[in-house]
């Protein structure tokens, strides 16, 4: 998957009404956005209902500016309870690291 901002491997941005009502695998593939938010399943996530879900998103690699994470690049919401962070096999890359601008595999 290819864009500039909001680029994820099944949802560029995820609004905070949006759910994803599917069984979604993502293993291997790549996401790279020549700007701003690059998520192996979303590049930006505005909605509580989707930290609740389990999928699998395993991409082989995330590139991006700012905000790039394994499974969501950026996320907006503050959840109700703990967030299960796994494992992301492949690589995740991003101009600028700085610990409030990138996100951990979900």
């Amino acid at each position: 998957m290819v864009g500039r901002d909001y680029v994820g491997g099944l949802v560029g941005y995820n609004d905070a009404d949006g759910t994803i009502d599917v069984d979604y695998t993502l293993i291997g593939g790549s996401v790279f956005a020549s700007g701003d938010c690059a998520g192996g399943l979303a590049g930006l996530n505005a909605s509580t209902a989707l930290l609740g879900q389990t999928l699998t998103v395993k991409p082989a690699s995330v590139q991006g500016r700012y905000y790039v994470g394994g499974a969501i690049g950026a996320n907006v919401v503050d959840p109700d309870t703990d967030i299960t962070v796994g494992a992301h096999s492949g690589s995740t890359t991003a101009s600028a690291r700085s610990p409030q601008r990138r996100s951990a595999a979900v």
